[in-house]
């Protein structure tokens, strides 16, 4: 019985379906669409490539369907005729979801769920989409062209599926694609939107959809565009191209509030200045958005350059002007297209661009003739004075250029002061060591010549050690940002774990020792010094008590090392600023580790050794573990000196 009832219905659909001559397999629907009607579709795609439904001004239904995840039906294009109204009784998918491309002809688009009309917000609700799943993870490209009516407002759940294009054409003020706004969630994407043949305003609540798909293409073509509305509290820094090809452009730039296009890309405002940040951060790449302005009818007079005073040129926003002709170059047009190099350099960082166009079209082709004079001409300071508001962000030209290579300024300073090191280096030394030679040849047994000898001493192994940080970088993440330097594209230092060791543990600990000795040596020069002068008496008493050089030697540098010793035993982690603070904390956590540690072992079936902390460092010592344990104790330890320092 099954199979007779298969078969009857399997005839009715083909009596129903005409093959064409241009592969094209036109039926007429009077029947609900079912899962026989696609497999008959299925197992006849190879005899055709265009599927035309048409469905005699009766409504669309359908039941359950399988979900296919092959080429056979998606390969064809579907066209869809003559429906009074989409009834949906049952979930997804929506058969049109089936075929990558939809279009829909002379058909009123109204949808009914069980009956009711999804165009009241009684009825269009988020939890609606639960029998509309997602698992359908294919974009379609829907388009809806001539002789659709939309009777009201469209529930957006109804478009809850992936569209990598959906195109509108023949809008207006009595026939408006409206969407019901809903704060709920649609969990879809849609690539690109065009809007063309139409007579509209771009409303909050559809700019809203839009934007919250993931919008990234914007294209209003052939069409008379009276407002775009300016959509607060809420990220429009997500398209890459917005064109607009506009019949009535002057009407649009002169009457309509442009706030949509000041703030349009405002969360990647950069520095037009900073050229470094410019040329070098890759991170701004995809940030930019392409303004693609078309018009056959304007051509962008000096008049109306206070219209564009706020042109985001800050915001990586580069307007493209286009027109079948060449433009005269106002000084308008010059203002629009005045950073096309910074769009260059950002085109060269990126390795995908939404838009292949240049900034350097037909309609602009006189302006990029002596550009940079035209600019000076054109003095922009003295035309932004003569508007009646000032602009809003006083940065308005990058001036950075494509093949220069531009360095931070604290890299230079830095790059300065390690050729400045090394001059003193290269030139100090055989100076000190020159000077240290003189002194030994002519020496007298003087306390004045055994000082200066000694400070000599001290100043050429401080002249040595300077060497070291002039070859080596501290930048391994064990030290800490303080020990930590700035990668620099101009420094030459070489770079490794044991080197920055050495540099902070020995160098560090030595140069330090061997200035403070100078120094010491130094002071007793000036007091010898001054001795000699105004107390001479006393200074003989002193000389009375002989002092050797090498015992000086080893006395001044002994105080050198007793004053330095803070930085041998420096403590180099990030949470830790002092030794003292270190030690304090793990005695406040000491008693609270050892509980939490028995706990733990007992936990994992280990007896515990005793833990015994070292003296004064916060440090316990676990004997008796194997490998696994002490790495699951030191975890916990750690994250215990962690919350201690919160």
């Amino acid at each position: 019985m099954f199979v007779l009832v298969f078969v009857a219905l399997f005839i009715r659909i083909e009596s129903n379906c005409i093959q064409k001559e241009n592969a094209t397999l036109k039926c007429f629907i009077d029947f609900t669409i079912d899962q026989n009607f696609v497999e008959f579709i299925k197992n006849s795609s190879e005899s055709f490539s265009i599927l035309d439904l048409d469905f005699q001004n009766s409504s669309y239904t359908q039941t359950d369907l399988e979900i296919y995840d092959d080429d056979s039906l998606w390969k064809i294009k579907l066209i869809i005729r003559n429906v009074a109204r989409f009834e949906i009784f049952h979930a997804p998918p929506f058969f049109p979801q089936l075929f990558f491309e939809n279009y829909f002809y002379d058909s009123q688009i109204d949808f009914y769920y069980k009956n009711q009309t999804l165009s009241s917000n009684k009825t269009c609700r988020s939890n609606l989409f639960k029998s509309f799943p997602n698992s359908y993870k294919r974009f379609n490209s829907i388009y809806l062209k001539t002789g659709l009516i939309f009777p009201r407002p469209l529930c957006p759940f109804i478009y809850s599926f992936n569209f990598k294009l959906f195109s509108i054409e023949n809008l207006n003020s009595t026939n408006k694609f409206e969407l019901i706004y809903n704060t709920g969630k649609t969990f879809t994407n849609l690539n690109k939107l065009i809007i063309q043949k139409s007579t509209l305003s771009l409303s909050k609540i559809n700019l809203y959809e839009i934007i919250i798909r993931g919008c990234d293409q914007l294209e209003i073509k052939n069409s008379i565009l009276y407002e775009i509305e300016y959509l607060e509290h809420i990220n429009q820094n997500i398209f890459k191209a917005i064109s607009l090809d506009l019949l009535n452009m002057k009407q649009f730039w002169s009457l309509s509030d442009k706030k949509w296009l000041i703030f349009m890309n405002e969360n990647y405002r950069i520095n037009l200045l900073d050229c470094y940040v410019i040329t070098r951060r890759h991170s701004q790449q995809n940030k930019k958005t392409d303004l693609v302005l078309t018009s056959s009818d304007y051509d962008y007079p000096d008049r109306d350059f206070c219209l564009f005073k706020d042109f985001p040129h800050t915001d990586l926003v580069f307007p493209i002007i286009e027109a079948p002709f060449r433009l005269n170059c106002s000084c308008t047009l010059i203002w629009l297209i005045l950073n096309w190099e910074l769009r260059d350099i950002l085109n060269g960082q990126q390795t995908y661009s939404y838009s292949n166009r240049s900034m350097k079209t037909q309609a602009t082709e006189k302006c990029f003739q002596d550009f940079e004079l035209r600019i000076k001409l054109c003095n922009f300071d003295n035309l932004l004075k003569k508007c009646p508001e000032p602009r809003l962000q006083p940065q308005y030209q990058c001036k950075c250029k494509n093949n220069f290579k531009y360095y931070k300024k604290e890299c230079v300073k830095l790059f300065i002061e390690l050729i400045f090191m090394l001059l003193i280096f290269l030139l100090g030394t055989p100076l000190i060591i020159t000077t240290l030679i003189t002194l030994i040849i002519k020496y007298k047994n003087e306390k004045i010549h055994k000082l200066m000898i000694i400070e000599l001493i001290f100043e050429s192994f401080s002249i040595l050690l300077m060497f070291f940080p002039c070859i080596v970088r501290m930048n391994h993440p064990y030290f800490g940002e303080l020990y930590s330097d700035d990668v620099c594209e101009l420094d030459f230092r070489i770079s490794s774990f044991k080197l920055n060791l050495i540099n902070a543990k020995i160098i560090n600990f030595l140069l330090y020792t061997f200035i403070t000795s100078a120094n010491l040596t130094n002071l007793l020069i000036i007091f010898y010094s001054f001795m000699d002068i105004f107390r001479l008496d006393q200074l003989k008493v002193i000389q009375k008590f002989g002092v050797s050089m090498p015992y000086a030697f080893i006395l001044i540098l002994s105080f050198g090392l007793l004053f330095n010793m803070d930085n041998f035993m420096t403590c180099y982690f990030d949470f830790c600023e002092s030794i003292k603070d270190l030690a304090k904390s793990m005695k406040l956590i000491r008693l609270q580790t050892r509980g939490i540690v028995h706990g733990q072992l007992s936990m994992i079936g280990t007896r515990p050794e005793p833990a015994t902390p070292i003296a004064d460092s916060g440090f316990l010592v676990l004997d008796g573990l194997s490998p696994q344990t002490g790495t699951r104790l030191s975890s916990i330890y750690s994250n215990m000196v962690n919350y201690q320092n919160k």
